[in-house]
């Protein structure tokens, strides 16, 4: 799930971000949902860029878009079993 969510968010999509809204928005709620068993803040911190980026997309905000979209590609893995931890 989250790799299908990096690999498809890794490169500008232009006006077609707005099209995968529910796809984001539902993948990050299974994120939140796989996410119980870790620590709630450490859960939502790293969240925070993909929850950043779906606001961004769903108000339009292109600047933030890529900010946010780089962010969230370029931060550390966070399932215990993916590879850094």
């Amino acid at each position: 799930m989250l790799l299908n969510l990096k690999a498809f968010f890794c490169q500008p999509l232009g006006d077609r971000y707005r099209d995968q809204l529910p796809r984001l928005t539902r993948d990050i709620d299974s994120i939140l949902l796989l996410a119980g068993y870790y620590d709630p803040v450490v859960a939502q911190a790293w969240l925070e860029n993909w929850q950043g980026l779906r606001h961004a997309i769903a108000t339009g905000q292109r600047i933030e878009i890529e900010h946010f979209r780089n962010e969230a590609n370029n931060q550390e893995p966070f399932w215990l079993h993916s590879g850094k931890r």
